[in-house]
């Protein structure tokens, strides 16, 4: 029987950082039998096939990767698991966590007997509105300052992994916690764990394949700037600027909420993230997600409309320092026109 794995995300978890390190290992996967497939995009448009919800199948991100043709994604993936080197198949995509499990189960038609498993990691509700928020900043380009409040059910865990369980059974689901994973610095190993692989294959990992946040106050001044028409797009020029700034060494804390409105937000969850840790065997009184953070051991700061002075003075610093560097490099160009135009 071939292994269909999986990874679902969830979003800000790691999940650029895995699909990286999988495209990274794809020859030593393969002599393992382990098949990922072959353009990044196809695992992202096999997901998006499945997203039912009018509004998220329109946005932008969406559209584009529906540009590719499904029967090109779909036939690479086949093809994998018909491949009698191959005795399991892994596909990593964020987009699975937005689709519905029970249209998901058609891939089980891909290849006779195909046993499909969930590999899914879970972040605290309040980090996940943090990282995505600082992503859709930093990278959409929105000006809106973060919304908190209401109960979302994407952000229910409980019901994330009962939907998935009821069609592939609560064993095919796999769930890490991406807190612990991550102060322990084992992400990818975690990954390998619940996947199946050898342990030894996450030793030496290239971190550059991690999609980093903005600091608090660079993130204000990323906000800011996407107010200035143009600024917005993700390879624009004050992406540039910032990425310059943060190799400097500018920038402050991590973006975070405040204590006050990560706990009403939590309030949301709270009999949820205790079910589904009773669910998955934790002790009862361990909670799914530790809190001690929320207790001010953790700095952290919200910049939202208050960007400090002194980053703004750096940032202006810096932009002097490249302005003057790149006229100091046209002046030096200049001058060798110059003397290619002289007799």
């Amino acid at each position: 029987m071939k292994t269909l794995t999986l990874h679902i995300g969830l979003p800000k978890t790691g999940t650029t950082y895995i699909q990286g390190w999988l495209r990274a290992k794809r020859a030593a996967l393969a002599e393992l039998g382990v098949f990922v497939p072959a353009r990044d995009i196809f695992p992202h448009r096999v997901a998006c096939e499945f997203i039912d919800d009018a509004r998220r199948a329109a946005r932008a991100d969406v559209v584009h990767i529906r540009q590719t043709p499904y029967a090109a994604a779909l036939a690479d993936l086949t093809g994998g698991l018909q491949d009698s080197r191959f005795r399991q198949c892994i596909v990593s995509s964020e987009y699975f966590f937005e689709a519905d499990p029970a249209h998901v189960a058609v891939l089980r038609n891909a290849a006779p007997d195909v046993d499909i498993r969930i590999i899914a990691f879970l972040r605290r509700q309040d980090r996940i509105i943090e990282s995505g928020y600082n992503q859709e900043v930093k990278a959409m380009g929105i000006t809106a300052r973060v919304a908190v409040g209401a109960y979302q059910k994407k952000l229910d865990w409980l019901r994330l992994f009962e939907s998935w369980a009821a069609v592939f059974g609560e064993a095919k689901v796999t769930l890490v916690n991406f807190d612990t994973a991550a102060r322990a610095g084992g992400v990818l190993a975690e990954f390998c764990r619940a996947a199946g692989l050898p342990a030894d294959l996450a030793v030496g990992a290239d971190d550059r394949a991690r999609n980093e946040s903005l600091p608090a106050d660079l993130l204000e001044f990323k906000r800011l700037a996407n107010m200035v028409a143009g600024s917005g797009n993700m390879d624009g020029p004050v992406e540039d600027f910032l990425a310059a700034a943060m190799a400097a060494g500018i920038g402050g804390p991590p973006f975070r909420l405040s204590p006050e409105a990560a706990r009403a937000h939590l309030a949301h969850y709270a009999q949820s993230n205790r079910t589904l840790a009773t669910r998955l065997g934790y002790a009862a009184d361990q909670p799914l997600f530790p809190e001690q953070d929320l207790q001010g051991e953790a700095a952290g700061a919200d910049f939202t409309g208050r960007l400090p002075a002194e980053t703004l003075a750096q940032l202006l610093a810096l932009h002097i320092t490249h302005a003057a560097g790149l006229a100091a490099r046209i002046d030096a160009l200049e001058r060798e026109l110059a003397a290619l135009r002289s007799p």
